[in-house]
């Protein structure tokens, strides 16, 4: 966790953000030789301070963030802010990709969408396209 106007996360891996918050929660930090008035209010945070951090930063190697009222807001005036950023340093995640091992478009089975279906249009199960695998996961690269 680290308190300050201007950030450099760096990682070897990727940066996941778990929290990020600017303004003043604590009159501790980012304090020194800052008159008492400035440091009073510790109930002060800007509300989008989340999401923009993850935007600049998550899925990132580096990343470089100025804690500035024009980013994030004025949540509270005369108060000295400062962003507050929880995160880690993770292997990239290949949980968010699709992996394709077979499609069909066709029948193969008379169980599968026969409900109230006619003997007629379910009887036939040897009915599949053999090219179905490379057209979906076509379709799918295009749409990334």
């Amino acid at each position: 966790m680290a308190m300050v106007k201007l950030m450099l996360i760096s990682c070897s891996n990727v940066i996941r953000i778990h929290t990020a918050s600017y303004g003043r929660t604590d009159n501790a930090p980012c304090s020194s030789g800052r008159p008492a008035n400035q440091l009073r209010r510790t109930s002060c945070s800007a509300s989008g301070t989340l999401p923009i951090v993850k935007e600049s930063c998550e899925g990132r190697t580096t990343c470089l963030l100025k804690a500035f009222n024009s980013i994030f807001s004025n949540p509270c005036r005369c108060t000295y802010k400062y962003l507050d950023i929880s995160y880690s340093c993770v292997p990239p995640s290949s949980h968010n990709v699709i992996k394709i091992h077979a499609a069909n478009y066709g029948r193969t089975n008379s169980k599968v969408c026969s409900d109230n279906q006619p003997a007629h249009k379910i009887n036939n199960t040897n009915c599949y396209s053999s090219n179905e695998l490379s057209a979906v996961k076509e379709s799918i690269q295009q749409d990334v």
